[in-house]
């Protein structure tokens, strides 16, 4: 009878082991499937802006060489280019990394499920 018994609880806690397992697997493709979809969107929309950008600066120059010189035009593109290339790097942590460990260590750290987070949230009761 306690053999019965000791096998029942030996099975019991490897569904258990394997439940969890099977959880943690779940939620860790969860969360990179969340972070894969992340850097997608990130890169299209870095390469959607690289787009704008160049064709915008072609544009400019092309507007400015009505009033100046071609190479004129051009260097003055150049030299807002330059400018917007230093003020990338000097406030790459503030507009660039900052977001990305937020979204990550959101993402990686998050203890509850979506669903939950729809919720209200429930004031405490102070009244006894």
């Amino acid at each position: 009878m306690d053999n019965q018994l000791y096998q029942k609880l030996v099975d019991e806690i490897k569904s258990y082991l394997q439940v969890r397992y099977d959880l943690v697997r779940l939620s860790a493709l969860e969360k990179m499937s969340k972070i894969l979809g992340l850097v997608l969107v990130t890169f299209v929309v870095i390469l959607l802006i690289f787009v704008f950008l160049s064709l915008g600066a072609v544009a400019l120059s092309i507007l400015l060489a009505q009033w100046l010189p071609t190479w004129s035009a051009f260097l003055i593109v150049g030299a807002l280019v330059l400018v917007m290339i230093a003020l990338t790097i000097a406030f790459r942590e503030k507009w660039f990394l900052d977001p990305i460990v937020k979204t990550l260590s959101a993402i990686l750290f998050a203890d509850k499920p979506e669903e939950s987070s729809n919720q209200p949230e429930q004031k405490p009761d102070y009244h006894e």
